[in-house]
């Protein structure tokens, strides 16, 4: 029959609607809309918040199945025969109480560490800086800009904030799906079949539903139906027929469950969306002023590892000067002179290689902290931000921080949150009182056809009181929520003290920033005329190398702490903007100051239209490749303040 051609059509469509890849763009498409739409009502802007997103459908090897993935234990014999020490060596043991040696305590720890050391009775070259890369391989150069596109790109925990965001979205979208008509169909075969009583009857039945339902959005639900049945006789005993109905069913409550509450998941999933936007939005604010700070800390320690070899230079012009002055017979030059600028060249030598290896270390924690490939080689080159300094009172800052800090608007806003949950509990403890109606149209059983006949109609309707005799759950549920009400209040006021006492913190590290500036800015001028005058001194032979050695040790500490207060003043700037909220991010990650934000149309992000494409997470080989151009907003070098 035709009932079965159709049936057999539409099993062999099944594998192409279970298609992966499109229902992915669809989920993509409904999400990106709502967000863009989200941020742009509650912020005024969009963002770049498209995910990256694997192939449809994934690859997946057998090895993901197995109930025991593989452990490794053991090194392959080609590694652990280059091992520097193997199991049971005497080196890597420790030392009995009674098998402690006699003598020299420094012999005995280089005994114990090992003797493959380098002679330093002649001093080796400086060592390399940036270290020499390996043949084939390349070193990025990033400024400021550099490492805000490359952290917004591949920087993994900014993409598990994106995903929540998404996750969000997508709640919302099927929050929305509820209350829209909803189509549903069903396939059912079946056999049947009587023993020898019935003399064996056999049949096959095929029955086909179609159907949509709507959730009513005051509560309710009404479904419409049409359904189809066919018996196909498998011998004699059995006849064949064919039949249909048309159904409507209501199911609509009165009390409890009807009203407002009826959407209450709707508009909690719509504001959860709203708060994970200004929450998205807050982190990415925040996340871009951590990478400024870790971008400020690395450009200060790259300056004191120049400083240390420019200090190390000068130890090694006193060491030679020293011994020269003593092989020349000077009377005022002693061995103790001598051996005094040598100890000052090791230690500086010391200094050097230390602040080197904390540089690199900086460097490798600030490659996760982005995004980056571990083994890619990375420098830093120096970028400021023309960010004035806030000249404010404790009091002003507060109350603009109170006024547009988004997570306080977010606290706020979960006290009506509690109020509905509180209107929606109070709900629950009335009866149910549901009114039930339902038609139906049958074909003509003699017919033997599909078509219904409407002097076959059934229809019915009434109500259901359900009386409210247990309400326990609901009445905790109930108490509970005057409860949360409370809470909420309590959150909001702690959290304004909170923002307040943060908010007055960033405005007085400002300050302090901004004295430290200009009090190392006199300090590096005194540090420089006094290292001046120690080399004239020192060359007319009047001081001692001890006072050369001071003067040099001032003038690296000063340049030190100079480097460090201009990158604290940017940084503080940096964190009193983000704890007041001022600070805007366009969508391409650009940080825009609050004296430019305003009137400042920024990029806006395109609609989405297809899937996204996952950008790579390995850096480009070619520093070229990357922005050249800092934009307008940063000049070369920070304002001092006067004086």
């Amino acid at each position: 029959m035709k009932l079965f051609r159709y049936i057999a059509a539409a099993l062999t469509l099944l594998p192409l609607s279970a298609c992966e890849s499109p229902m992915a763009d669809s989920a993509d498409h409904q999400a990106y809309r709502l967000i863009e739409q989200r941020q742009r009502e509650s912020l005024g802007y969009s963002s770049q918040s498209q995910l990256d997103r694997e192939s449809s459908p994934l690859a997946i090897t057998p090895e993901a199945y197995g109930k025991t993935p593989h452990t490794t234990n053991s090194l392959p014999k080609s590694i652990s025969d280059n091992s520097a020490t193997q199991p049971g060596d005497p080196t890597t043991q420790p030392l009995s109480p009674s098998s402690q040696p006699v003598g020299n305590p420094l012999d005995q720890v280089l005994e114990a560490v090992g003797s493959n050391f380098p002679d330093l009775d002649k001093m080796p070259e400086l060592p390399d800086f940036p270290r020499a890369i390996p043949k084939g391989k390349s070193r990025l150069l990033f400024n400021l800009d550099d490492s805000f596109n490359f952290a917004l790109a591949n920087a993994r925990d900014y993409r598990s904030r994106k995903e929540d965001l998404y996750i969000a979205a997508l709640n919302v979208a099927l929050e929305h799906h509820q209350f829209e008509p909803r189509l549903f169909a069903t396939t059912e075969a079946t056999v049947t079949g009587n023993g020898e009583a019935s003399d064996y009857a056999t049949a096959f039945t095929a029955a086909q539903t179609v159907g949509v339902r709507q959730k009513l959005p005051y509560g309710g639900e009404v479904v419409a139906s049409g359904i189809a049945r066919s018996v196909q006789q498998l011998n004699d005993a059995v006849t064949t027929g064919s039949s249909a109905d048309l159904v409507l069913t209501a199911n609509i409550p009165l009390l409890r469950g009807a009203g407002k509450v009826a959407q209450e998941n709707l508009i909690q999933t719509e504001r959860d969306l709203i708060y994970e936007v200004r929450n998205f939005e807050r982190y990415r604010r925040a996340f871009l002023v951590q990478i400024a700070s870790a971008y400020y800390n690395l450009i200060n320690q790259r300056a004191q590892v120049i400083n240390r070899f420019q200090s190390v230079r000068s130890f090694i012009f006193i060491r030679a000067r020293t011994e020269a002055l003593f092989d020349a017979g000077r009377p005022r030059v002693t061995q103790l002179d001598v051996a005094r600028a040598k100890q000052s060249e090791f230690q500086a030598r010391n200094d050097l290689t230390n602040t080197i290896e904390q540089y690199e270390l900086a460097v490798d924690s600030f490659k996760i902290l982005i995004g980056m490939n571990a083994e890619q080689a990375l420098d830093m080159k120096t970028q400021y931000l023309k960010i004035t300094p806030p000249s404010i009172t404790d009091i002003e800052a507060v109350a603009i921080a109170s006024r547009l800090r988004l997570d306080l608007q977010t606290t706020r806003d979960r006290v009506d949150d509690a109020r509905r949950a509180n209107k929606v509990a109070g709900n629950n403890l009335l009866p149910d009182l549901n009114l039930a109606a339902s038609a139906a149209v049958h074909s003509n059983p003699a017919a033997k056809s599909f078509s219904p006949d409407s002097r076959n109609l059934d229809y019915a309707a009434g109500v259901v009181l359900d009386w409210p005799l247990d309400r326990v759950a609901e009445k905790n549920s109930y108490r509970i929520s005057l409860i949360n009400i409370e809470r909420a209040k309590r959150t909001v006021e702690q959290s304004t003290d909170t923002v307040a006492v943060e908010v007055r913190s960033a405005v007085r590290r400002v300050r302090q920033q901004i004295y430290l500036v200009a009090l190392q800015k006199k300090n590096i001028d005194l540090a420089q005329a006094r290292k001046e005058f120690a080399d004239i001194q020192f060359k007319n032979g009047k001081i001692d190398n001890r006072d050369y050695v001071d003067a040099e040790n001032a003038l690296v500490d000063a340049q030190n702490r100079f480097a460090q207060a201009v990158a604290s003043l940017q940084i503080a700037t940096l964190q009193y903007l983000r704890d007041t909220d001022q600070l805007r991010v366009d969508y391409t990650g650009k940080l825009i100051p609050p004296d430019l934000a305003q009137g400042v149309k920024t990029e806006t992000q395109p609609l989405f239209s297809g899937p996204a494409t996952k950008p790579s997470t390995q850096p480009s080989t070619q520093p070229s490749s990357l922005p050249s151009s800092p934009p307008p907003t940063l000049p070369a070098a920070p304002s001092l303040p006067p004086g």
